[in-house]
């Protein structure tokens, strides 16, 4: 610990950090801890090519087909052999003895991870007893994600609003719940981790019987769908709420910052439920010490769903990422995340300047409040501003035609490569792969949601504007993306929500 005038600072270690995950969220993070001071080396397990080419991250894991580009040689890894990537290639993410073995060998000091299922299979508990600084909560913690029953219990033990329900454990029990409803829509949702994917509003009895049908018949959720909870719907404004947690419930919270992301596929929130297919943020107001900090949804939600899980399970460290509902009535928990969203990732994080590396592993030992290097980008200068002058940033997803239902794969993504982030956009790879066509290099798509454009701006309309041109620039004649993100009435009704219920002080 030093001591400059008069205030006591804490000398920031060198970092080799290891992201979990290969999409566009865990790009965002590469990107983030790429720029960090103290992040000297950075693996991302699988990762992706793309991640490598554009963060300089190491994906020893990423799987190469033998028309693909062959692995990283040891002249681009490092101490990675093509040897030892191969053998990378097999590890699970849901294996935590093989994640373990992993950072011991590449002497990993913390590890940040992406997606929700590493974390309900006990990853950051296999981390912790082998003494390696994981951002990320234990498994009896993450179950505020991986079960929505849970999720559900300890909002009602903690006082904390949410719509009323129902859960129904079998199909009889559920097609019993369903001959005693009364009134639509309602929504049905699967009790464990469906990819984003396992909400349905039903507005008849007939979409009500077909989700059952689809998760307990044909069970399109696989186990997550055994169990199934019935809530009334609630109709106001939802928001996205993000919080940088270290197990301490009264000082360790801080506020990351709010965001409204587009789930539905098409324009004007028609067609099937998604993964993301857009999303817009306005940074927190978090630029120095003396900033303003916010304390309304901190203090009423956030604190007590905080007591009460480490009461019912174990302290929380991570990311906590709340679904709000605001109405005229007052404020709802929609849901509770254990991570970062995607695309909610690649809309805050590039609102973040600082050491985001430092922050992260102070949060992971417990100690964030003696953290004060991540800051807000202002992109105003350095002079302080409150919430309403904040910089403004907006994502669109670029998906393959035909998601979230039947689409085709390994179509040329041309003009990709020619894409350069700057201070105002920036790109993520979620599902390509890079191939060589006969002796050129291309990224190909490999999934359903493909990359994401993110950019910034001091007005919505800027950063959206930034965001579409960008996305024409790129010649991708199999993919599609949604126009309206971050339409005007949309942003307006944002701002307003936020004005509601969000206090600094």
């Amino acid at each position: 610990m030093l001591r400059a005038s008069g205030v006591l600072t804490f000398p920031t270690p060198m970092l080799n950090c290891l992201v979990l995950g290969g999409g566009g969220r865990e790009h965002a993070l590469c990107d983030s801890l790429a720029h960090s001071p103290s992040c000297e080396k950075l693996y991302a397990l699988p990762g992706s090519r793309g991640i490598s080419e554009m963060t300089g991250a190491l994906c020893p894991g990423t799987i190469y087909s033998s028309e693909t580009i062959p692995p990283m040689s040891s002249e681009v890894s490092g101490e990675i052999t093509n040897e030892a990537s191969s053998k990378l290639a097999s590890i699970d993410l849901l294996s935590p003895s093989s994640i373990v073995s992993f950072c011991v060998s590449h002497s990993i000091d913390l590890v940040i991870v992406g997606p929700e299922q590493p974390l309900a299979c006990g990853i950051a508990d296999a981390l912790t007893s082998s003494g390696i600084s994981v951002f990320a909560p234990l498994a009896s913690a993450a179950r505020i994600e991986s079960s929505k029953v849970w999720m559900k219990d300890i909002l009602s033990r903690a006082g904390i609003r949410s719509a009323s329900y129902n859960v129904a454990d079998s199909l009889s029990a559920a097609r019993k719940l369903l001959r005693r409803c009364t009134s639509f829509p309602i929504v049905i949702k699967a009790d464990g981790l469906a990819s984003g994917k396992g909400v349905v509003i039903a507005n008849n009895r007939e979409e009500a019987d077909l989700a059952i049908e689809r998760a307990m018949v044909e069970r399109c959720f696989g186990s997550a769908g055994d169990c199934l909870l019935f809530e009334d719907f609630l109709s106001g404004e939802e928001l996205s709420y993000f919080s940088l947690c270290d197990g301490d419930a009264e000082s360790g919270v801080r506020f990351l910052g709010v965001a409204r992301d587009y789930k539905r596929s098409l324009d004007g929130d028609k067609g099937l439920n998604t993964g993301g297919m857009g999303a817009f943020a306005k940074s927190s107001p978090f630029v120095e010490r003396r900033s303003l900090e916010e304390v309304s949804v901190r203090g009423e939600i956030v604190r007590p769903l905080l007591r009460q899980i480490e009461k019912r399970s174990t302290s929380y460290r991570g990311v906590l990422f709340l679904g709000l509902l605001v109405s005229s009535s007052g404020v709802n928990v929609l849901e509770v995340n254990a991570r970062f969203g995607d695309p909610e990732a690649q809309t805050l994080l590039p609102l973040l300047e600082g050491d985001i590396a430092s922050t992260f592993l102070a949060a992971a030992n417990g100690c964030i409040k003696e953290e004060e290097s991540l800051r807000s980008r202002s992109g105003l200068g350095s002079r302080l501003f409150d919430f309403s002058e904040g910089l403004h940033s907006v994502s669109v997803v670029a998906s393959s035609k035909g998601y979230p239902s039947s689409y085709a794969t390994g179509s040329a993504i041309r003009d990709i490569d020619n894409f350069e982030s700057s201070s105002e956009t920036s790109l993520y790879h979620s599902g390509t792969e890079l191939r060589r066509v006969e002796g050129v290099e291309l990224f190909h798509s490999s999934g359903g949601r493909v990359f994401t454009i993110n950019a910034r701006g001091s007005s919505f309309s800027s950063a959206r504007a930034r965001v579409y041109e960008a996305l024409s620039s790129i010649n991708w004649r199999d993919g599609f993306y949604r126009r309206d993100i971050a339409s005007e009435k949309d942003t307006q009704s944002f701002e307003s929500c936020c004005a509601k219920i969000l206090r600094f002080a």
